[in-house]
């Protein structure tokens, strides 16, 4: 399984690479019209708005404002485009499907598994249970509302 690595703050997470469309440098975040948990605001990428999430509060890490240093990876969650704020992304890398255990976290939905990789572990994202069913539309809405 093919799987692209990134960090926030201290966790070493991965996505699945099939489900990654590029990786883009960081932007200033359109702000949304209504607050919406763990989306920090939105982007446009070729003419759609993409809602770009921030997953520190649901790894229970220490908060932060976006910095140029930051990326987005872009990726499909729940059908739609949307953007993972990252503090550093790394090079792909191929596990045994394997070596991936359950893993859960406290916060756990957006967890599918995990992998040691070299000395990290490596928490492997679930897509399709990253957008609560609630954030799924209330983001729809909100790109009708961009698209209109």
């Amino acid at each position: 399984m093919l799987l692209l690595p990134f960090t926030i703050d201290q966790s070493r997470m991965a996505l699945p690479f099939d489900r990654v469309v590029r990786v883009e440098p960081m932007v200033a975040p359109l702000p949304l019209p209504r607050p919406i948990p763990n989306v920090v605001g939105g982007m446009v990428y070729h003419g759609n708005f993409v809602p770009l999430y921030g997953l520190r509060s649901k790894l229970g890490c220490n908060q932060k404002h976006t910095s140029a240093d930051d990326c987005i990876v872009m990726t499909q969650a729940g059908g739609a485009m949307i953007g993972v704020i990252a503090d550093e992304v790394s090079a792909v890398i191929e596990v045994s499907t394997d070596s991936i255990s359950d893993y859960t976290l406290e916060r756990g939905e957006i967890v599918a598994g995990a992998t040691i990789v070299g000395d990290n572990l490596v928490l492997i994202t679930n897509l399709d249970r990253f957008l609560s069913d609630d954030e799924k539309l209330e983001l729809d809405a909100i790109r009708r509302e961009f698209a209109g």
